[in-house]
């Protein structure tokens, strides 16, 4: 694939837009398997819930290796589609995740955007719990 490029390796920011073929999970396994550790963002527009498919360790193991201050942004396509991401989202991963509810920019820690850009005020906010390691 076309993440075993040395390119890949020094990537700083990733964008997929409307991500079908492949998967949003192909990409963030093959950025793993690469050992791509360098991104300090990571966005997903106009996503599909199918982006919570992917194994957990898997996902967590690629947040984990990003470098401090990692953000990774997911962008709905509907509020509904918000509303279900933000309530799987928690049901899986509520343990390594706390949701923030002011965001603190001065703190360097992995975050997750989960929003939806029809309306200002979908947006969730999770971070990386400190002592989750993978």
């Amino acid at each position: 694939m076309v993440c075993n490029q040395p390119a890949f390796r020094g990537l700083k920011r990733f964008a997929i837009m409307n991500p079908t073929v492949p998967s949003i999970n192909t990409w963030i396994e093959a950025l793993v398997e690469t050992g791509c550790t360098s991104l300090k963002q990571f966005d997903l527009y106009n996503t599909s819930l199918s982006i919570l498919d992917i194994d957990k360790e898997v996902f967590l193991k690629f947040i984990n290796a990003q470098c401090e201050g990692f953000k990774m942004e997911i962008e709905m396509r509907s509020a509904a589609d918000f509303h279900s991401m933000e309530e799987r989202f928690e049901a899986q991963f509520s343990e390594q995740f706390e949701v923030n509810f002011i965001l603190n920019y001065f703190v360097p820690r992995k975050r997750v955007f989960i929003e939806y850009h029809g309306s200002p005020y979908l947006r969730a906010i999770y971070t990386l719990r400190a002592d989750c390691r993978y």
